[in-house]
């Protein structure tokens, strides 16, 4: 159980890696790749990252976004998913 412990106390320290990248690096690419859709600003706001898999089967986070403001504005649908080596934002990221 030492061991178990010392997993679960770096996974929510953010330390320690899922598909390559940490929780915080995951974090970083997907703002990256959202500000990659909206150069001039968006509204979207981070809100949680989760550990996942990509289409093909492996590792990789998502990171989920919301507007920042407004009545109701609960989770729009934007998650990014993140691999090592790329970032893809759903449609619903988009629009924001």
């Amino acid at each position: 159980m030492p061991g178990t412990i010392a997993v679960l106390l770096l996974a929510a320290c953010g330390t320690a890696k899922y598909g390559g990248l940490t929780a915080a690096e995951a974090k970083q690419r997907a703002q990256k790749a959202i500000e990659s859709l909206f150069p001039q600003g968006t509204n979207l706001s981070y809100i949680s990252e989760s550990q996942a898999s990509d289409s093909k089967g492996h590792d990789a986070w998502r990171v989920y976004f919301k507007p920042q403001s407004g009545y109701g504005s609960g989770y729009s649908g934007c998650v990014v998913t993140v691999e090592s080596s790329s970032a893809h934002p759903s449609v619903e990221c988009h629009t924001d």
